[in-house]
């Protein structure tokens, strides 16, 4: 009996709403919260753009070891331009600097939300803030990773099994965010095992696997990577004959592609194990293998340990002229 009343009730309420304004009122009130919605989205967005929510810490920029660092970089290249006689150009606008500080850092230009923040600073502390406000940014990690990686593994797809060019990106990314020392990095790269899916460092040997010689690290191609990538050298112009333009020999060439012919894969990934790099002679026909060796700065090289891990050691000696310059670069 109640549940029949229930439903007779419900039924009356149902024709009673049919039957005036309500019906005919909801799709305007449905229209008019869609559009209060969107208002207060744009202004949240505005007062963003406007008014930022937190203030950078511009103090710290008057630290002694920041200005030491800041005057010494400003010292050096005063110093240059006074041996070659150069005068430099006025100082750009703020604005412009910012600008192609975010274009070579992380690809895009600076936000309205950055340049309010920029405006809110004294002069002197606005390049500065923006510097490491960009550096901090994942978005330029992911960039200058990018730029790294086309210069240490390029942009080919190389093998698909053993290669995974976007783990390797990655990976730089992370160990950009994370501050790493760029020596650091590249004695990882050149001395890491495992892998190139767990340990995406390896990947730069990986990428030159040859389907012809059982899917192995190609030495002459790492040769060539090597020492173009982290030494600014174009070695691999002295593989076949010397140097036209260098003092670099063939001999030269083959001494340093012998280091990487020990670095084999197997199924537990990168490692390295017997074998040599072994070249064939030209009058015997005969493969001879070739000892490793580097072209310059002999006494650089430790005489102990794996041969990646004394060739990684050598690279990113602090003496190493070629290291230091082509890092600069």
């Amino acid at each position: 009996m109640i549940g029949v009343q229930f439903h007779e009730t419900a039924a009356d309420f149902v024709r009673y709403v049919t039957a005036t304004k309500w019906v005919s009122l909801m799709p305007g009130l449905r229209d008019l919260t869609f559009f209060g919605v969107i208002l207060g989205g744009c202004a949240i967005v505005a007062t963003q753009l406007w008014w930022p929510t937190t203030a950078p810490e511009a103090k710290r920029y008057d630290t002694s070891a920041y200005q030491l660092v800041d005057h010494r970089f400003d010292d050096l290249f005063q110093a240059e331009w006074n041996s070659r006689k150069i005068q430099p150009a006025e100082r750009a606008d703020t604005l412009l600097i910012a600008r192609r500080l975010a274009l070579g850092l992380t690809g895009s230009v600076p936000s309205l939300e950055d340049i309010r923040t920029l405006e809110r600073l004294p002069e002197a502390e606005r390049i500065p803030w923006y510097l490491e406000h960009l550096l901090a940014d994942r978005r330029s990690s992911e960039y200058l990773a990018e730029r790294f990686a086309r210069a240490f593994v390029g942009t080919e797809d190389g093998p698909f099994i053993l290669y995974r060019r976007r783990r390797f990106a990655n990976w730089l990314a992370d160990e950009f965010q994370k501050n790493t020392p760029y020596d650091v990095l590249v004695r990882t790269i050149l001395t890491e095992r495992g892998l190139w899916t767990d340990k995406p460092s390896t990947n730069f040997f990986s990428v030159t696997a040859q389907a012809d010689a059982k899917n192995q690290p190609d030495p002459v191609r790492l040769a060539g990577r090597t020492t173009r990538a982290f030494l600014g050298l174009r070695l691999d112009c002295a593989e076949c004959h010397k140097h036209p333009f260098a003092s670099w020999k063939q001999s030269d060439f083959l001494g340093f592609a012998a280091f990487f012919g020990q670095t084999h894969i197997g199924f537990n990934g990168l490692n390295d194990g017997p074998g040599e790099y072994q070249i064939e002679d030209k009058l015997s026909k005969a493969m001879a293998p070739v000892p490793p060796a580097v072209p310059f700065a002999k006494e650089l090289l430790p005489t102990g340990g794996e041969r990646r891990e004394r060739l990684a050691a050598w690279i990113t000696h602090p003496e190493n002229p070629y290291f230091a310059r082509a890092t600069a670069n």
